[in-house]
């Protein structure tokens, strides 16, 4: 299918979501996945499934070390009042919020300066905390 199509399927599916259409979401998902994976090369899908390993690992040492905690409680902070707030290094911080960001678990509003969304606050959930626990 051409990436047009795809893309035409898409709207039609959103455009569906929005006038209340329960089976909607479904066919949105299922319909953005074909079309990534249309559009994406197969170097791209070999390094998205590559760089899995290094967004998971983030995810546990963010929720091990508190960071995604403490940023879900002030809904909004720096890398350094993280740093304080948790005892982590300002920089490792810095450098695991850029991955997070990347990712959808919390936004960057300004360099080095962080604001909590839903992901953050779902992912700090006890039930969720196992969900990307390895050992």
């Amino acid at each position: 299918m051409a990436l047009t199509d795809l893309i035409q399927e898409v709207q039609d599916a959103a455009a569906r979501e929005a006038s209340g259409d329960p089976a909607a979401h479904m066919q949105l998902l299922d319909s953005l996945q074909r079309l990534q994976n249309a559009a994406w090369t197969p170097m791209e899908k070999m390094t998205r499934l590559r760089n899995q390993l290094y967004h998971n690992a983030c995810v546990r040492l963010g929720q091990k070390y508190g960071i995604l905690q403490s940023l879900s409680t002030s809904k909004e902070a720096t890398a350094m009042e993280l740093s304080q707030a948790t005892k982590v290094d300002e920089l490792l911080i810095i450098r695991l919020m850029r991955i997070l960001t990347g990712i959808g678990f919390a936004e960057e509003i300004s360099p080095s300066r962080y604001r909590a969304n839903e992901t953050t606050d779902v992912s700090i959930r006890r039930g969720y905390l196992a969900d990307v626990k390895y050992t």
